[in-house]
């Protein structure tokens, strides 16, 4: 009898748990949707390609990197990033979400970063990323900024 109970109580209960929401639901898929854009920008750092993540950013993105002026144009990013690939040899890199904003067709997202080297001091800093929703419903990003927790022992390097 007390089994018969419990067994309809946790079924009570189970019954009772909350189900995600449609709201709840697309939350998740937005985080994984931003995690896997994340593991592009990550793979294209550590192959030093930029080619990888060319289709990731809008025509007339923008870049506010640490230690540089504003970087305005997918163009121009390139060719920092390309400057870039040539002097650091990356490691590990992660990055990590800690909050994202969705203002509907923009998404802003704001995380942590780790870059460990071959050839020069460890990286870890702050990022902004501001996602912006294409005509065929995946994102892009429209703007990207970065800086770090500590100082950069050749901050020329990075510029």
């Amino acid at each position: 009898m007390i089994r018969t109970i419990l067994l309809l109580l946790l079924a009570t209960v189970l019954a009772c748990k909350e189900q995600p929401t449609n709201q709840q639901i697309e939350v998740i898929d937005l985080k994984v949707t931003i995690a896997s854009l994340n593991n592009q920008l990550v793979a294209a750092a550590k192959a030093r390609d930029f080619t990888q993540v060319d289709k990731l950013y809008l025509n007339d993105a923008i870049l506010l990197a640490e230690y540089n002026p504003l970087i305005a144009g997918k163009e121009d990013i390139e060719k920092y990033y390309a400057e870039i690939f040539k002097r650091q040899e990356v490691t590990d890199y992660q990055k990590e979400t800690t909050e994202l904003f969705d203002f509907g067709a923009t998404i802003l997202e704001i995380g942590d970063f780790k870059k460990s080297f071959s050839n020069t001091q460890q990286q870890e800093g702050k990022y902004f990323n501001v996602w912006q929703q294409s005509a065929s419903g995946s994102l892009k990003l429209k703007s990207e900024a970065f800086g770090y927790y500590h100082p950069i022992d050749s901050p020329a390097s990075l510029r």
